[in-house]
């Protein structure tokens, strides 16, 4: 993935961010979709659905509408977040099903990548000043792997400082402020 690919994911997520004005973590990822219109339906195991997609899924279909389908016998919360982001990512970045299995290992690849910035914007974390994964999956409502990647991701940035050298950066912590003021707050108070 180039530089610029993944420039465009980041600021997709940031964007969807900024416009359905979420200001708090962990994001409310079924409120985002039904302010962009992606309905979120769920299925279990009995279904047919289950035989070919275990976490879930998403569709357009022909009239337009969006739908975005998970496993709810998958009983982690954090996983069944996480894909339904994901699913968001594929239904943003434009991804069509009918691809060879190299487009589709990519394809699954920007999926992640939108899911785990739109579930926890770095900047954000930046500004709490994040402390361990643990803090961050309970933060960000995110499964103990997804911490564990999303964190090591953290730790490289804050070691390059690579916050705020885009402008839209700047706008989305704007956006959190408030929580991160209350965060902090309650972080000191516990801390004392």
């Amino acid at each position: 993935m180039t530089k610029e690919e993944y420039k465009n994911i980041r600021d997709l997520a940031w964007y969807i961010l900024r416009e359905t004005k979420v200001k708090k973590l962990p994001v409310n990822i079924v409120e985002v979709c039904a302010k962009l219109d992606v309905k979120v339906r769920s299925y279990d195991n009995d279904h047919n659905f289950a035989k070919n997609y275990k976490n879930g899924f998403s569709i357009i279909l022909k009239n337009g509408d969006k739908v975005i389908f998970y496993n709810k016998a998958i009983k982690n919360k954090y996983r069944n977040r996480f894909t339904i982001a994901h699913e968001l990512g594929h239904i943003m970045l434009g991804h069509n099903i009918n691809n060879s299995d190299k487009e589709y290992k990519i394809m699954e690849t920007e999926a992640n990548m939108f899911a785990i910035r739109i579930l926890s914007p770095l900047c954000v974390l930046h500004e709490i000043k994040l402390d361990s994964a643990k803090e961050l999956a309970e933060i960000c409502g995110l499964s103990k792997q997804a911490s564990n990647i999303r964190f090591k991701n953290f730790e490289k940035a804050e070691m390059e400082n690579k916050f705020y050298m885009d402008p839209k950066e700047i706008k989305l912590v704007m956006q959190f402020k408030n929580f991160i003021k209350k965060y902090k707050k309650q972080r000191n108070k516990y801390n004392k």
